[in-house]
């Protein structure tokens, strides 16, 4: 992945959604790409501290401690992730 012009955001998040079991949020509002590998996605500003949990080996999800509401995830190997994605589409 070099641009996050090339990811279809949605069908990846619906991927981690039956990858780890868990619903995310449907409004982002922070997308990052970090070195080309790691994925940063924003849902929503915590109201209080953010704590943080694997879910995957690939993937961490971080959640409001006041509220339990998922506030952000973080995917460490997107090109493994996507990959993952495709082969499961082919």
């Amino acid at each position: 992945m070099k641009t996050l012009l090339e990811l279809d955001l949605r069908k990846l998040l619906q991927h981690v959604e039956r990858l780890c079991g868990v619903e995310l949020p449907r409004r982002v509002i922070e997308v990052a790409l970090v070195e080309d590998s790691m994925l940063y996605v924003k849902f929503r500003e915590p109201r209080g501290l953010e704590v943080g949990e694997p879910l995957h080996p690939l993937i961490h999800v971080f959640k409001d401690s006041e509220s339990g509401e998922v506030t952000a995830l973080e995917i460490m190997d997107l090109d493994r992730l996507l990959s993952e994605l495709k082969s499961q589409n082919a």
